[in-house]
């Protein structure tokens, strides 16, 4: 997911941008193999552009992904399902179970053009 404020003239998505300086959410799901996307924008004026991003590794989700990991799946070994169970398991211990914990191994920041 990226945001960004601008008045964006034109961009290569399905519908027309707003007509205004707006903040703007662009939300794509990629599929397994897929590591790349991209979109195309025309922009009104010519000021330093801050994009807030966000990813998701989709094979390193607690607990959706914990099976696909015990039964040898692509991730089986990855320090973050590894850390995920470890940290499952002290929340379990340490609440009793009244935590229903879902875990994801996330990346994000701010980049200016």
């Amino acid at each position: 997911m990226i945001a960004f404020d601008a008045h964006v003239l034109q961009w290569t998505l399905d519908d027309a941008p707003p007509d205004e300086h707006t903040r703007h959410h662009i939300k794509e799901a990629s599929y397994f193999g897929v590591d790349r996307w991209s979109v195309d924008l025309v922009l009104k004026g010519n000021a330093p552009l801050a994009i807030n991003f966000i990813g998701i590794d989709e094979a390193a989700m607690w607990p959706a992904k914990k099976a696909a990991a015990e039964a040898g799946g692509a991730r089986e070994g990855s320090s973050a399902m590894a850390l995920f169970e470890y940290l499952d398991g002290w929340l379990m211990r340490e609440t009793h179970g009244r935590v229903d914990v879902m875990l994801l191994a996330t990346v994000g920041g701010i980049v200016t053009l």
